[in-house]
């Protein structure tokens, strides 16, 4: 192959053509027939459309036309319409922080116009005729014409005079396809404005406008099916200034392709890098790998809080707190799949701590499965499960039977042929330090990530005391984070606590640190110290738990991790009991 003639003369820098200029831009905001539609609609939902046609005539590559009812374009201004970087939705920079229109780049018209036979009309409803503008090359004029009050938009020959773009488009099935997905997006986004589809002459999509809340559900059924509504949960949700509502696939039910999922920012449809991150966080444990979940979702929150300039084609954003709106999309998913608790598959967890960016040492463990979050508020009374290391032998009948649970701190017992009271404080903390010592010896700590992250205020100084222990508490299971200056945020903690209160968690963590017996979180000192400070945290026993709890102690005798002695029983005669109890037993 002969290299390319070097050319010795200096290219001097010049303004480029504006027609050039224009065509170059297109590059970016006209991808292929799809993209052009997008941009007119937009446009014509800005405009306050009420009605809504689109005739395309090869998959667009022929024609495009849009015709809307909205409120047209002033005379004087249809010359500039199709003027580069010129608009009339955004003025200041301002307005530009808190965008609240579809289009605001000024850019869109005169790309199309540069790459097709564009001609635009438009008939404000106070303007006795409207006025026509073609717009081919160079020349324009404009002319007057009889339509409706709203603006029609043609853009005829797609790419006719770049013919290298216009190789790339594919089949004119395909093409269409393609430009009924974007119809359908906006027509979920905009439940108010009706839209109708036309395809070489033959209607395929003609949605009316719906104005009650309660009858979204036939837009959303005509446009992805009845069956997504069969399968799917409806969800609202609001917290920290911002709502998420719409609809999410019931637990258990997925898709082999991402092909229904819809997401919207303040009406804007986004794909979004940390809103999939979020959504999947969600679903990790309820559908298979390799498979994709199924939604309909709209996020409501403050316009200044959002960066949507960041992409020629607008899909992509920036949050300002990208954090905030993670664990609230998160958060809410998880809520809404909370109501199917009992669809869900229960499985222990049995996820090593993995490396993440979000904790105080830059560690965090993974988040167990829905269904262990869903089960924890559910079940948060019940003991924690041993590590799946330790092999449970098999268990022989017992000979202790619990009677009864006297003033929610001691259960009443018979064993060995006499009556006794067991103090569940002192029994719960030898069971915490000695089971927290085999999680820590075989490194399988079970946490458990709050549904509801626990905000805590605290002084400067505690908050430095977990700062310095960051390490310790992530090997123990729990995750704080801070937050500001005087909280800090509780989003995990260990299986073994699950059912204390946060707000009392985390004010005995700053204070067994403050004097922590030992960094060595294996040594029994340290075990001991803090089972003491957290065994009183967890809720009263009722029989059910009093039972698990005996049953518990009896495996550490069984296993010889604790000797009889070590027992807090004391055995007590009828009298004593009765006496103790205030109350005759028989």
């Amino acid at each position: 192959m002969n290299a390319p003639a070097h050319n010795s003369e200096q290219r001097r820098i010049q303004s480029l053509p504006v027609h050039l200029a224009n065509q170059i831009a297109a590059g970016e905001v006209v991808e292929r027939p799809a993209s052009v539609v997008k941009e007119l609609l937009e446009n014509s939902i800005d405009a306050g459309a009420r009605h809504i046609e689109l005739e395309v005539e090869q998959g667009g590559a022929k024609l495009i036309r849009v015709l809307d009812d909205g409120d047209g374009i002033h005379p004087d201004d249809l010359p500039l319409s199709t003027a580069p970087h010129a608009t009339s939705k955004v003025y200041s920079q301002q307005e530009l922080q808190q965008v609240l229109s579809l289009g605001f780049r000024g850019e869109a018209l005169a790309s199309i116009a540069s790459v097709s036979r564009f001609a635009i009309a438009s008939r404000q409803p106070q303007s006795e005729q409207g006025l026509r503008l073609d717009a081919q090359g160079k020349a324009s004029e404009v002319i007057p014409c009889a339509m409706s009050p709203g603006t029609r938009i043609e853009a005829r020959d797609l790419f006719y005079n770049t013919p290298a773009r216009r190789k790339f488009l594919r089949t004119e099935r395909t093409e269409y396809l393609h430009i009924e997905e974007v119809v359908k997006r906006l027509a979920l986004s905009r439940y108010d404005i009706g839209f109708k589809l036309l395809h070489n002459g033959r209607q395929s999509l003609n949605l009316s406008p719906i104005d009650a809340p309660e009858q979204c559900g036939q837009r959303v059924a005509a446009v992805l099916g009845k069956s997504f509504l069969q399968h799917t949960l409806s969800l609202e949700f609001e917290a920290a200034g911002m709502r998420l509502w719409g609809w999410v696939g019931e637990p258990g039910y997925s898709r082999s392709q991402a092909d229904a999922q819809y997401f919207y920012l303040n009406g804007r449809m986004i794909r979004d890098k940390l809103v999939n991150h979020a959504v999947r966080q969600a679903h990790q444990s309820i559908i298979e790998p390799g498979r994709h979940p199924a939604y309909l979702l709209y996020l409501e929150l403050d316009p200044q809080q959002v960066d949507i300039n960041v992409h020629p084609t607008k899909h992509e954003v920036r949050f300002r707190e990208s954090r905030l709106v993670h664990d609230f999309l998160t958060r809410a998913l998880l809520r809404a799949f909370s109501d199917r608790a009992d669809e869900l598959p229960l499985e222990p967890a049995t996820q090593a701590l993995t490396p993440s960016s979000t904790a105080y040492q830059g560690r965090t463990p993974e988040p167990a499965r829905v269904a262990e979050q869903v089960a924890f508020y559910r079940q948060s009374l019940v003991p924690a499960p041993r590590p799946a290391s330790a092999a449970a032998p098999a268990r022989t009948p017992s000979a202790t039977r619990l009677l009864a649970v006297a003033h929610g701190g001691y259960l009443l017992l018979q064993r060995a042929g006499e009556l006794g009271v067991l103090a569940v404080s002192a029994s719960r903390q030898l069971l915490l330090a000695r089971r927290l010592g085999e999680c820590l010896q075989s490194g399988e700590v079970q946490s458990q990530p709050l549904l509801i992250p626990a905000t805590v205020r605290l002084g400067t100084k505690q908050i430095k005391t977990l700062e310095r222990h960051g390490a310790t508490l992530l090997r123990l299971g729990v995750v704080v984070e801070r937050l500001g200056e005087e909280a800090v945020v509780l989003r995990q903690l260990p299986l073994l606590l699950r059912g204390v209160e946060a707000a009392a968690l985390v004010s005995a963590l700053c204070r067994f640190f403050a004097s922590a017996p030992d960094a060595d979180s294996e040594r029994e000192p340290f075990l001991q110290g803090f089972s003491g400070q957290m065994a009183p945290l967890l809720p009263l026993p009722d029989m059910t738990i009093g039972e698990t709890l005996l049953r518990e102690l009896e495996q550490l005798l069984a296993d010889g991790a604790m000797r009889e002695d070590e027992l807090p029983w004391l055995a007590l005669s009828e009298e004593r009991l009765a006496a103790l109890f205030a109350t005759k037993w028989p």
